[in-house]
């Protein structure tokens, strides 16, 4: 065990094991010896430990040490542990299912390695060993900066609930850059023609959305009828179906003429509610079924899109580069925080209008 901002070490020359306690300022002590640490008595005698009960056996003498450290008034006040707190912030939290699985993933993994550690103790250090372990673990960069971002959205709440003072650094993390690669405008039209012969009109209405809008395939699939107007799609919460915008606030697309057009000659059953409705007011089918399908398209097209449902937004913000949309105006209409984003991730790199802007000089 290396020493260096360690919870625990071996002194090679003393052959001890020593811990470090901030309490309530830095302190070392000796928790046992090595010997006691690798070998452990049973009725069989000295039985050598696993690396599992070794790491078991420290944290133990670890919280037993803290409790001693402390009053009993100061280790109510000291803090809660990092799990208990964590719980807490599920439980308070509302986004969408598919979001808080993906938290939940990288919480169970942080939980994993800060063990019952209190929230109060919680230092940078432990952030910069967590990625290196999630790196042991051959985790991709893109993933290790994920499960980053979510322990950096929790320890931004602990913070505003006082139970930090500080929010600790998160570790920089470098994830391999993913192009996400637009449909083309003829690439458009196959699709279009192939959903038509192919699929259902709910595939169709899906298509269309996306295309013409920019909108995340789960806005589609959680837009009730009434959210759209003349002029606005009206992008908000329904916790009856617990969905919640990717943002958390309520927004709004503008709608283009050809959706106009597509949407007034699309007439509807009085008991629909949603836009893609199953013609018994429920939502129809689900996010991975129009994924599927789309992927299923595209395989059998031979398109080489990885993203199918991000590729209309892709798309739409290619084809507004072409026609002189500057693009902060792009990042507003897709609705990017990040102007970066937009120009970073959704534009050809050998987009026309590049050039063209080039030629200006």
């Amino acid at each position: 065990m290396g020493r260096k901002r360690q919870k625990y070490w071996e002194d090679p020359e003393r052959q001890i094991i020593i811990g470090r306690f901030y309490v309530p300022k830095l302190r070392r002590i000796d928790l046992c010896t090595s010997d006691e640490l690798d070998y452990k008595i049973s009725k069989k005698g000295r039985v050598k430990r696993t690396d599992k009960e070794k790491e078991n056996f420290l944290d133990s003498l670890y919280d037993k040490t803290l409790k001693e450290l402390l009053d009993p008034k100061d280790l109510e006040t000291y803090g809660q542990s990092v799990q208990k707190v964590l719980q807490d912030f599920l439980d308070s939290h509302h986004v969408r299912p598919s979001t808080r699985r993906r938290m939940v993933i990288s919480f169970n993994l942080f939980v994993r390695h800060t063990k019952k550690i209190p929230i109060t103790e919680l230092k940078t250090w432990h952030l910069t060993t967590f990625a290196n372990r999630m790196r042991s673990n051959n985790l991709s960069e893109s993933t290790i900066k994920t499960n980053l971002q979510h322990v950096k959205t929790f320890l931004n709440w602990c913070y505003d609930q006082e139970l930090i003072d500080r929010i600790p650094k998160n570790p920089k993390v470098s994830p391999s850059r993913k192009e996400k690669k637009p449909y083309r405008s003829d690439q458009i039209l196959i699709i279009s023609e192939y959903i038509l012969k192919h699929f259902d009109m709910s595939q169709y209405r899906c298509f269309m959305m996306l295309k013409e809008t920019g909108m995340r395939i789960s806005e589609v699939l959680s837009l009730p009828l009434n959210c759209i107007d003349k002029q606005w799609i009206y992008i908000n919460p329904h916790p009856e179906i617990n969905w919640y915008p990717k943002t958390g606030d309520e927004d709004k697309v503008p709608i283009s003429k050809n959706l106009r057009t597509f949407l007034d000659k699309d007439v509807r059953d009085p008991k629909h509610k949603w836009y893609l409705d199953d013609g018994f007011g429920n939502q129809h089918l689900t996010y991975g079924t129009y994924y599927r399908r789309f992927k299923k398209m595209n395989r059998e097209l031979g398109l080489t899109i990885k993203d199918p449902t991000h590729g209309f937004r892709g798309y739409l913000c290619s084809r507004l580069l072409a026609q002189g949309v500057d693009s902060s105006l792009i990042g507003q209409i897709v609705r990017h925080s990040d102007p970066k984003m937009t120009v970073g991730h959704y534009f050809e790199k050998q987009h026309p209008a590049l050039q063209k802007a080039l030629d200006l000089l």
